[in-house]
């Protein structure tokens, strides 16, 4: 069960490259993980809150992000 007590991480995501990263997310975290839209993506990036179970994904994901 996903807990309140997530790690969080708020990325800036290109128009179109959002399904990538779900992707990634889907195949390469070992815990569960949600996302959120702040302001979709448009002429400028768009700004994503992603919530991780564990911490490890969380840290993964923000190498692979940045």
């Amino acid at each position: 069960m996903f807990t309140d007590t997530s790690y969080e991480a708020k990325v800036d995501i290109p128009y179109g490259q959002l399904k990538d990263v779900i992707s990634w997310c889907s195949n390469n975290c070992s815990g569960d993980w949600r996302y959120s839209i702040i302001d979709n993506a448009g002429s400028f990036p768009g700004i994503y809150q992603f919530k991780f179970e564990d911490e490890s994904d969380l840290i993964t994901f923000l190498l692979r992000i940045k």
